[in-house]
């Protein structure tokens, strides 16, 4: 090739082509890095699993090793949660010094490790092929591959992910000294990469163990320990270690249940076998086809392998290893190398899961790499093939390579292809075409101002200001024992008890309840989240001696703290709320799905303060899934919603009747500016919403 001829002879190529690499390299790094920053600063992360990983490093930092709260809200080892992700223990240093570290320099690490491939990368592409272009654009190719938008912007921190690149570099360290360990220091930093792979996650083992395999044929002595040491861990783990802590794991779900559903459930549930909790490994309710237990797995998969190709067949799984396949132009298949990676492979390819094999998650990062290996061996063998090599096959190949990387990249959604997407849109082309405001809207606004309205509603979303706010109000307070939504965890993560809603609630010092919160039940059959989260919320306040005390109500979520923990200078807040004279009473009638409505009697009184709502449901019929009331404050530059409390405490959703809803606004002029705000209360669910214009109040 002319191109090609010419760049090896430019002088300057052996210092611009790395040099260019290297830039891109820092700067999809940054990239990447900003764009994961701002998911974790929108709350797109969550206790599964950033918060999870913190509140492990954390916690083994003051003396708790591997000690997590669990999706149950019982605090147990990281085992008894069906992982050995012991690298997280080698954080603990930075929790002694910065005891609220953010969790995001967890990913900050993880991500410079996993670019650092791009090195190995481009070193080995040089050593097999002795061309720069190949070995820039090769380094070019991890960059822009498919996984690496999903790993460096949504996969949070993971240690398998963590760990993953330094499959690359013991290949490149095995290469680079002929696969022979002569001195301590060579055996010592091949051992450390080989240490710090397995304590990544529990299969890995596996993984190195299948990867002495084929250091065997070039140092059996190696290859054998590599194999022994690698299956002994992963069978350690999977055989003795995770089981062990099924007890632990069993006792934490009968406490869920026993807080979320009534007594006669929650023994059924609990004795139900088909519960994927109760069994040795908690992630077996995935390959509940083939069976309940290891022995049942693999006496099915013996007596009938039709089932497996059944299961990796699925369209899904085929796509996503189309992804992963297709950057190399399929030719990885022909190199054996990503067989080592066949452990992962399978746990992901039988799953019954739909996105278990997927370039979007951590699961295949191990197989990754092992496609990369398979790429550089298909590399020496081009680049050194006289036939091949006299046509530019070599060079042409990872041209093509490069051209298929940004297909499948487009084709896979690759956030950090979308991003950039998104940036241009919305940056840019948004204020050159800006667009006046709808008259629709301009509309709606006017016939809001009119006292009485009845209008379309929507129930309350938890947005951005209001997380902001309550997560200052856990650090204000700092509970050693909290419980609050999933999309909060992270941010809250560093403590000794860092449960998800509705878990463990009984056991804080404070909480935060979001109604429609579902995460906690992922993995469990035939439990309504909204009834249960209710159902834990009523049973914590419904004693007259209960020790917990409404705080306050922002969005869909609502603070409780235990009376005694409360700070003195909030107990005794001003009220500063100003109702407007006259005083009146006016019912209205505020309607959702299928003819469920409330009668509301609306009573404004200005010597007490407060706002009065009297409901009962009309016509009397039981009230359906999901639904609620709210009120709504508007401001010139601030607006709120929140659930009415009393909805929520007191409709007992097995009859048909609410109470008197009084409602104490003590803590809004913590949250709102001062001004003048228009007051709405609504009810519905998300299908359908009403909702009536009341009063002007001031703060």
């Amino acid at each position: 090739m002319y191109i090609t001829k010419l760049l090896n002879k430019l002088p300057y190529s052996k210092y611009y082509a790395p040099a260019f690499l290297a830039l891109m390299t820092l700067v999809v790094f940054a990239y990447t890095f900003r764009s994961a920053y701002k998911r974790y600063e929108n709350y797109e992360f969550g206790k599964f699993d950033l918060g999870n990983m913190s509140q492990i490093a954390y916690n083994t930092a003051h003396g708790n090793f591997m000690m997590v709260t669990d999706q149950f809200g019982t605090n147990i080892n990281r085992l008894g949660m069906s992982h050995a992700d012991y690298i997280l223990a080698l954080f603990s240093p930075l929790y002694w010094v910065f005891p609220n570290l953010n969790p995001m320099v967890l990913v900050f690490i993880q991500n410079l490790f996993w670019v650092s491939a791009v090195i190995s990368i481009y070193l080995l592409a040089k050593k097999f092929t002795r061309s720069e272009l190949a070995a820039t654009v090769s380094g070019l190719i991890y960059l822009f591959y498919p996984s690496t938008g999903y790993i460096m912007i949504w996969s949070e921190y993971h240690g398998v992910t963590h760990i993953a690149p330094l499959l690359i570099w013991m290949f490149w360290y095995l290469e680079k000294l002929s696969y022979q360990l002569k001195s301590t220091k060579e055996k010592i930093i091949f051992w450390a990469m080989f240490v710090l792979m397995l304590i990544g996650k529990e299969q890995v083992g596996a993984i190195v163990g299948l990867f002495g395999v084929f250091v065997y044929f070039k140092n059996k002595k190696l290859g054998v320990s590599m194999f022994i040491v690698g299956f002994a861990f992963t069978l350690l783990c999977f055989l003795y270690l995770i089981p062990l802590y099924k007890n632990e794991r069993s006792q934490s779900v009968s406490d869920f249940f026993a807080l979320t559903q009534t007594a006669e459930d929650s023994i059924a549930i609990v004795n139900n076998e088909n519960q994927a909790t109760t069994r040795e490994n908690f992630f077996l309710n995935r390959y509940t086809y083939l069976g309940d237990s290891y022995q049942d797995i693999i006496f099915n998969v013996l007596k009938n392998p039709a089932l497996l190709f059944r299961e990796a067949a699925n369209e899904d799984k085929v796509q996503n290893l189309n992804y992963l396949f297709k950057p190399f132009g399929y030719v990885s298949l022909i190199m054996p190398f990503w067989l080592v990676s066949s452990p992962d492979l399978s746990i992901a390819l039988l799953a019954d899961v739909k996105g278990f094999l997927s370039v979007e998650n951590q699961r295949a990062v191990l197989i990754v790499m092992t496609l990369f290996i398979s790429y550089l061996l298909f590399l020496k063998f081009v680049f050194n093939n006289t036939k091949l090599k006299k046509y530019y096959f070599g060079q042409i190949y990872v041209i093509v390579c490069l051209i298929l990387t940004f297909g499948a990249s487009h084709e896979s959604a690759n956030p950090l292809f979308i991003n950039g997407e998104s940036f241009i849109k919305n940056k840019i082309i948004s204020k050159v075409y800006s667009q006046g405001e709808d008259e629709n809207n301009k509309d709606e606004k006017k016939a809001a101002l009119l006292m009485g309205i009845i209008s379309k509603g929507s129930i309350p979303e938890n947005t951005k200001f209001c997380k902001d706010y309550l997560v200052e109000l856990v650090y204000r307070y700092d509970p050693s024992y909290y419980s609050g939504p999933n999309p909060m965890g992270d941010h809250t993560a560093n403590r000794y008890m860092n449960a998800m809603f509705p878990a463990g609630i009984d056991k804080t010092e404070m909480f935060i309840s979001d109604i429609f919160d579902y995460k906690a039940y992922q993995s469990l059959d035939d439990i309504n989240p909204y009834r249960s989260n209710i159902r834990a919320i009523n049973k914590i306040l419904a004693t007259p001696d209960s020790e917990y005390q409404y705080i306050l109500g922002c969005d869909r979520m609502a603070v409780y703290m235990k009376k005694d923990f409360i700070k003195e200078e909030d107990k005794n807040l001003t009220k500063d709320l100003i109702l407007p004279a006259p005083n009146y009473s006016q019912e209205y009638k505020l309607e959702a799905k299928n003819e469920n409505a409330i009668s509301i009697s609306y009573n404004q009184n200005s010597f007490r303060g407060n706002l009065t709502a009297n409901y009962q449901i009309t016509p009397l019929t039981e009230i359906t899934e999901g639904q609620v009331a709210y009120w709504r404050l508007v401001g010139e530059s601030q607006e709120l919603k929140f659930l009415d409390q009393a909805f929520v405490h007191s409709t007992d959703l097995e009859t048909n009747r609410g109470d008197l809803y009084l409602y104490d606004f003590e803590f809004i002029k913590n949250i709102l500016p001062t001004g003048n705000y228009k007051v709405y209360y609504g009810f519905g669910d998300y299908n359908r919403t009403t909702e009536v214009y009341l009063t002007i109040i001031e703060f």
